[in-house]
């Protein structure tokens, strides 16, 4: 038998020893990726693992964010649409709604002082009620603010709170405290300012990133702010509608900035003086629609940047309280307490009667799946579906 240097069967074993424990290390580390599902994806970037969230004492995991856009071409059919009560929904007096692309989620808020929000993933038929400290007249959202899902606003009774977990926790705004008798009832999101903007039943206007807030000058004489969207219209421009009770006999007023802290107020010569109470905005007609809250008055522009010259509609009797864009079926839809009605172009309007679900304040319109979502102080949430 040939006899072997001491030294080169030290060596040997020592290479077998590496290679097994090289082995041994890829195929830990290969089951702990499996397990955590944390390899890079196609993008290089590297996968979380599921985060387990619990809502009313029922855990179920949180879908990933998805972002859905709005159906391609017109539905098949666009007579009418039926509304419907949606079985098993939490009641509140609610307020507010809100449809969230980037998370695949309606939100709707109330004016309940606590427990105030309900929560479901679209076509899920399952809500939470997440714990909240305030209630939540106004909802609104930042897909860039956040942890990576963005932040949910709300704001209703003197105070506001905030959520970058897609509602599962909220915490306090700080910034300026409001006066007895004073809520907050509209607000906007600016992507291009990074801003949130908020207004108030007495006029009050704050501005700031949802979780600090800073009060800011307004027009004189500006009273109950009542909506508020961010338009790309001039350039940009936060838009608020305004009842002014002190205004003259046949006159309406909008407030406008373009940076969320130096306000003009516009005359609407021509438009008689109403409650507006709702905007609607749509990009396919470049056009900025406003309701009045108290009647069928409608008025509406297409692309004066000066925001002062608007044309009048009597509507159809059954607009006024909330009004939303439905994309689907290229349409304006606008609703009162109990009725609604449709219009492709702002101006000429069809009454569709009762539709069923009284009490309704509030509206969404959910393009994936071409419905439209509303919410009433009478506690019901229901939803209306085209045929």
């Amino acid at each position: 038998m040939m006899n072997m240097n001491p030294g080169l069967i030290v060596i040997i074993a020592l290479i077998v020893v590496v290679v097994i424990a090289s082995i041994l290390i890829i195929r830990r580390n290969a089951i702990a990726d499996e397990q955590n599902n944390t390899e890079p994806n196609d993008f290089g970037i590297q996968n979380p693992p599921a985060i387990i969230y619990r809502f009313d004492e029922v855990i179920q995991p949180t879908p990933p964010p998805i972002s859905i856009s709005p159906t391609p071409g017109t539905p098949t059919v666009c007579n009418e649409i039926v509304w419907n009560v949606i079985p098993g929904a939490p009641s509140r007096a609610w307020r507010s709604s809100l449809f969230i692309p980037e998370l695949n989620i309606i939100v709707y808020g109330s004016s309940d002082l606590t427990n105030s929000i309900a929560i479901t993933t679209v076509g899920s038929g399952i809500y939470s009620t997440p714990n909240t400290p305030r209630s939540a007249v106004v909802l609104i959202y930042s897909p860039t603010l956040g942890n990576g899902q963005g932040r949910i606003v709300a704001a209703g009774f003197t105070s506001t709170m905030f959520s970058d977990d897609a509602g599962l926790t909220w915490s306090l705004g700080q910034g300026f405290p409001l006066a007895t008798n004073t809520q907050w009832s509209s607000g906007a999101w600016s992507d291009d300012l990074g801003l949130f903007v908020i207004g108030t039943n007495t006029g009050v206007i704050g501005r700031g990133d949802g979780s600090f807030w800073t009060t800011v000058t307004r027009p004189s004489n500006t009273q109950s702010i009542t909506s508020m969207i961010w338009t790309t219209l001039g350039g940009g421009k936060f838009i608020g509608t305004q009842f002014d009770q002190g205004a003259p006999s046949g006159t309406g007023y909008i407030i406008s900035s373009n940076d969320g802290n130096n306000w003009t107020r516009h005359s609407l010569t021509g438009v008689p003086q109403t409650n507006w109470f709702d905007f609607a905005y749509s990009p396919e007609l470049g056009m900025i629609m406003m309701v009045g809250a108290f009647g069928p008055s409608i008025a509406t522009t297409t692309s004066d940047p000066t925001l002062d010259d608007w044309t009048y509609s009597t509507g159809s009797g059954e607009t006024g309280q909330t009004v939303v864009w439905a994309s689907g079926c290229q349409e304006f839809v606008s609703s009162t307490f109990s009725s609604h009605a449709t219009s492709p172009d702002g101006i000429n309007w069809t009454n569709r009667g009762l539709h069923g679900v009284s009490g309704q304040i509030t509206m969404a319109y959910v393009p994936s799946i071409d419905t439209i979502v509303s919410a009433g102080f009478n506690g019901a949430l229901a939803e209306g579906n085209y045929i």
